[in-house]
């Protein structure tokens, strides 16, 4: 026939349209509403073959006259129909000849496997067939199942919407997938889908097309379970991660298995006292430094009578140029406890404790996990997170005090000072004017601040060169079995990327009020906002950042802690005192705080867009965003609610009830999910 059948779909009903002839045309439809689809019918046929029938039929007149047109297409029809033939037939005679010499070389013995092998031809012979009819078999059944159980039922149901759906069978499957879904049996592809758009920072539509009218997706009673699901998971795992990491920790000590007790022969009951001591100073510097960034902005005189001591912390630090002295000093103190931390807590190569198997101890003793979390959510996260919203009563006393004066002492020291003569150089570079608050100095003050510049600068110069000794003495706190030189080359690639860390959070907030229009002409930079002032996502980073920072510091505290006995020889024949004080920790603390923090901070905060470039800053990004989604350390939340009721802090809009809420508000509202209140340092950076 020259012509199909149709088959014509219909809001309420299906029905056939038959096709009607004409003299002097092909064949035409009855006429069909606007309501209908027409979906012809038609036996497949091999391309070519189509293109000749509808040369041959479209062509006008007659079908059977002898024009040339028709006789020249009937012709192309044949030579196609012969050349399909010859295909077959000489594709049926090549696997002839192929089976024919393959068999002739089994049965001859001429094969790898007749020949090498020892096999007998007959073996052979079996053993080939048998692997081509499994492997037939293999893609027999898969190519069964794909065409005949998926790709037919989709054609036919994309052909037939209608029809498909009206069969009464369809209903039981609705119903019975329904129940499966409702017996939750995958529902955790939900958790898994939050943590995977987490990870891959997977963003909604919306955010990419901008449509008038077009409306946020609403939150259904699934999102919601989820999150409390999540929620309660996170608390409940991590806090449970909290203890045994504590426990751990301490039986290291209490049988001496760590440095401190073993190599450098402390009593267990000093190291404990030493530990705790420092991880409650640590809580104060990190907590405090946000406190006292977070105040500048608030009138001195009302908070005077009710939080004298936070009056007196204020008025020190935001005196002159002290904030940025404070932040300078703060920052090698808080590696330098970190570093002493890691003394008193770190286990020795092969420590056993409570009788846990091997895995275990290697888990929370060998990689060092449970100094870590323990040090991030006791001494660092639950501090910052109280301090967010509290900050009058944070640092209301003396011990605030006390770490407000060896902060200042240290950068007054002129330990750091080589970080200033690096500010100046990038300052210089960028053409930016160097703010002051404070009246230009002397001469006899210039000259006593390049004094101690030059100073600093030796004093980094000795820092690496104990460090570089120490590593290629084998005399440091890096695990057994790493060679010296990849010793070093890891050193520097952790204080790497604790730098890049460091210098992201100085340089997304330098940008965080700079223009779309300004952004768009940094596209790597523009990405990584884009990503990063999403949603929760800072919060989320800001968090994660402190524990990815927190972990690569203790690997370079070990890594950088000269750690030598009292049988072996002194470095660079120093005395015993002098040795003693250099295995304290203070030279990698030296190098961690200026090459692999305080550097990083001056050149972001100098090209931040720039620095936002770096192809690598989206990997550490997701990388944060992970950590943060994982709940390691959602235990801090737990930690922080006690810790805020035994010493009953209050929210500082209690004391402040005068001020601006915008102005007493802001930080909490910025740090409103735990995230680490150095946003408000590295402004003032």
């Amino acid at each position: 026939s020259n012509s199909s059948t149709s088959i014509v779909v219909d809001h309420d009903n299906l029905k056939y349209a038959t096709p009607t002839f004409d003299d002097d045309s092909d064949a035409e439809y009855e006429e069909i509403s606007e309501h209908q689809v027409r979906f012809p019918i038609d036996l497949p046929r091999f391309p070519a073959d189509c293109e000749i029938e509808e040369e041959i039929f479209n062509s006008k007149g007659d079908p059977n006259n002898e024009t040339d047109e028709y006789q020249e297409a009937q012709s192309r029809s044949i030579i196609t129909t012969v050349l399909e033939s010859l295909k077959y037939l000489y594709s049926s005679i090549l696997l002839i000849i192929c089976l024919v010499i393959v068999h002739a070389a089994i049965f001859t013995g001429q094969t790898v496997g007749t020949k090498e092998l020892n096999m007998h031809p007959g073996g052979a012979i079996v053993v080939f067939w048998f692997l081509i009819v499994w492997l037939a078999m293999s893609l027999t059944g898969a190519m069964i199942t794909t065409v005949v159980g998926s790709l037919i039922w989709r054609v036919l149901a994309s052909s037939f919407p209608l029809a498909f759906l009206s069969n009464p069978v369809i209903h039981i499957f609705i119903r019975l997938c329904l129940l499966l879904e409702k017996s939750g049996i995958c529902s955790s592809a939900w958790i898994l889908a939050r943590f995977n758009t987490a990870a891959a920072g997977y963003q909604l539509d919306k955010f990419y097309v901008k449509e008038d009218g077009a409306q946020a997706p609403k939150r259904t009673s699934r999102d919601e379970h989820i999150d409390l699901l999540l929620v309660i998971l996170k608390f409940s795992y991590s806090t449970i991660l909290l203890v045994a990491c504590v426990v751990v920790v301490h039986a290291a000590v209490f049988t001496e298995q760590t440095i401190a007790t073993r190599d450098l022969n402390i009593h267990p009951a000093v190291a404990f006292f030493i530990f705790w001591f420092l991880i409650v100073w640590l809580a104060m510097m990190e907590g405090g430094q946000g406190a006292l960034v977070g105040l500048q902005s608030i009138d001195k005189q009302k908070y005077a009578e009710t939080h004298p001591r936070t009056l007196l912390n204020a008025s020190i630090v935001h005196k002159g140029d002290n904030m940025e002295r404070f932040i300078i000093g703060r920052q090698y103190l808080n590696v330098l406890v970190i570093t002493v931390i890691n003394l008193m807590g770190s286990s020795i190569e092969g420590a056993s404790v409570l009788g846990l198997p091997q895995w275990v101890d290697n888990i929370f003793l060998a990689t060092g996990v449970g100094m870590i979390l323990t040090t991030i959510v006791v001494g660092q996260l639950a501090a910052q997170i109280n301090s967010a919203n509290c900050m009058l009563d944070f640092i209301n006393n003396y011990f605030m005090l006390f770490t407000t004066y060896v902060s200042l002492a240290i950068e007054y020291s002129g330990l750091l000072h080589c970080v200033y003569l690096v500010q100046i150089v990038f300052y210089k570079i960028s053409g930016k004017p160097m703010e002051s608050n404070e009246s230009p100095r002397s001469a006899l003050q210039k000259g006593f601040f390049w004094g101690r510049v030059l100073m600093s600068l030796v004093i980094l110069g000795f820092c690496f060169a104990v460090t570089v000794k120490a590593l290629f003495d084998g005399k440091t706190g890096m695990w057994e079995g790493v060679p010296p030189s990849a010793s070093i080359v890891i050193l520097f690639i952790l204080m790497g990327v604790v730098g890049i860390l460091e210098g992201m959070q100085i340089a997304l907030f330098t940008v965080v009020n700079m223009s779309d229009e300004d952004l768009r002409d940094h596209p790597v930079a523009h990405a990584n906002c884009q990503l990063t002032f999403s949603g929760q996502n800072l919060q989320a980073f800001l968090i994660g950042r402190q524990i990815l920072v927190a972990t690569c510091m203790f690997v370079v505290a070990r890594i950088a802690t000269p750690v030598y006995g009292d049988e072996d020889e002194n470095i660079f024949g120093l005395g015993d005192g002098i040795q003693s004080f250099l295995d304290i920790g203070l030279t990698g603390a030296m190098i961690t705080t200026v090459v692999g923090s305080l550097i990083w901070r001056v050149l972001a905060s100098s090209f931040p867009l720039a620095f936002l470039s770096n192809p690598l800053t989206i990997f550490f990004i997701r990388c944060c965003l992970f950590l943060e989604a994982s709940g390691l350390c959602a235990s801090a939340w737990v930690l922080a609610c006690v810790n805020k009721w035994i010493a009953r802090y209050q929210p500082d809009e209690v004391y402040l009830v005068a001020i601006d809420a915008n102005t007493c508000a802001a930080p909490g509202k910025d740090l409103e999910m735990g995230v680490s209140v150095e946003k408000h340092a590295v402004l003032r950076d």
